[in-house]
């Protein structure tokens, strides 16, 4: 009973977890990093901030925590992606993520240029997911290379680095279109139906970058 009864608690606890990290995400994507605090988080979340510090000691190891998964994520989806050649496996993983976070999440701040988290990204466990994910996507791109699809003359470090800066590229059009408002991506958040047209723009500026012609 008492085994059960801990299995139990451990679950919630993951849960809650979850549940912390993903407002956090939010939080930072819409407004930056900057402005993040753990009373917004807390009253976002429905607890105490006290229960934040429960299960995260400090803004910036949940800062960390947030990192870590924004950079894992496009290696899972990847890992998980067993249809299609490896350009369109890099295709479809880069449109699943910029998909998630640009409508689902309502991103407008790019993380790799927020001057806030930047000290954070020399963390040991930053530095290992990063190792990790750009592992799973140098893997894919060497398979492209071998058959023919995806340039040779490009480094795979270099290819692997375009990838991920593009997941940036649609919140700076954001922050120019609220500039130059003739620019059709200005407003509040993107919807499916206005991010669209763009997100098509960045698969092609990928593809038109690194296949084989």
């Amino acid at each position: 009973m008492t085994q059960v009864q801990q299995t139990y608690k451990e679950r919630e606890k993951r849960r809650r977890e979850h549940e912390i990290v993903l407002e956090a995400r939010r939080l930072i994507h819409e407004h930056g990093a900057a402005s993040f605090n753990m009373d917004s988080l807390a009253e976002a979340v429905g607890v105490s901030k006290p229960t934040l510090y429960q299960h995260f000691k400090s803004k910036d190891d949940l800062i960390v925590r947030v990192l870590v998964e924004v950079i894992t994520e496009m290696g899972s989806y990847l890992a998980a992606m067993s249809e299609g050649s490896p350009l369109e496996r890099l295709k479809n993983t880069l449109r699943k993520v910029l998909i998630q976070r640009y409508t689902a999440e309502k991103f407008r701040i790019d993380f790799d240029w927020d001057m806030t988290i930047l000290p954070l990204r020399s963390r040991p466990e930053v530095l290992a997911a990063k190792n990790e994910t750009m592992a799973v996507v140098s893997a894919v791109i060497e398979e492209g290379k071998a058959i023919g699809e995806i340039t040779t003359t490009i480094p795979t470090p270099v290819i692997g680095c375009l990838l991920f800066r593009l997941l940036g590229l649609p919140a700076s059009v954001k922050l120019y279109s609220s500039v130059e408002t003739d620019i059709p991506y200005a407003g509040e958040a993107f919807t499916e139906a206005t991010f669209e047209p763009l997100l098509n723009h960045v698969i092609e500026i990928f593809e038109r970058s690194v296949a084989q012609t």
